[in-house]
């Protein structure tokens, strides 16, 4: 079965308090994983981005000159005169990208490799500027039109050895896996106040 593993990385905790109530514990981690950019001479760490439609790309990767001519442009190829390129806001700061396609394929350290993929991604113009750094890690995954779309990623947070992959087979489904039904659960009879 054609998997591969993905690393939970940099568990922070933040805890939310308004002084009056009991203090909100929120534990964040990322998910990253390994994927070489077709063309791009070294593989990249990079994280998942559950909150990105789209892949992003640094500049510092697509404008390599071994990249820069597999790009496929959908929007706004280098050079092309445009009044001015899209925007995305990303961690408060805002960045203008073009729109193309470029094939990746996703990897672990174990050597296992699931197949190439072409993926829809934002090309992003962040070269270091004052108040705009670029894009570290230099490549963040997004959900659609690329290396996850059509393929299912497993979360255990809970288990005592934390494990995530990301697989093209569907998972089979255990009592606690959100892809099979919820038990039945016989309603609770609301009793009737005194």
């Amino acid at each position: 079965m054609p998997e591969i593993r993905v690393e939970f990385k940099d568990q922070k905790r933040k805890i939310l308090s308004d002084g009056v109530n009991t203090p909100l514990v929120l534990v964040t981690t990322r998910l990253e994983m390994q994927v070489r950019v077709i063309g791009f001479p070294t593989p990249l760490e990079c994280w998942i981005d559950t909150g990105s439609p789209l892949t992003l790309v640094s500049k510092k990767v697509w404008n390599h000159e071994t990249v820069l001519p597999l790009i496929e442009w959908i929007l706004f190829p280098p050079g092309a005169t445009t009044l001015r390129l899209p925007e995305l806001t990303l961690a408060g700061r805002s960045y203008v990208y073009r729109l193309g396609r470029l094939s990746m394929e996703a990897f672990d350290s174990t050597g296992a490799t699931l197949p190439a993929v072409p993926v829809t991604a934002q090309f992003l113009e962040d070269e270091d500027q004052p108040n705009r750094p670029a894009l570290k890690p230099a490549l963040l995954v997004g959900l659609l039109n690329g290396i996850i779309e059509g393929r299912y990623l497993v979360i255990k947070p809970d288990s005592l050895k934390r494990e995530a992959w990301l697989t093209d087979v569907r998972p089979a489904p255990s009592p606690a896996s959100p892809t099979s039904p919820l038990p039945s659960r016989e309603p609770v009879a609301n009793p009737t106040p005194p």
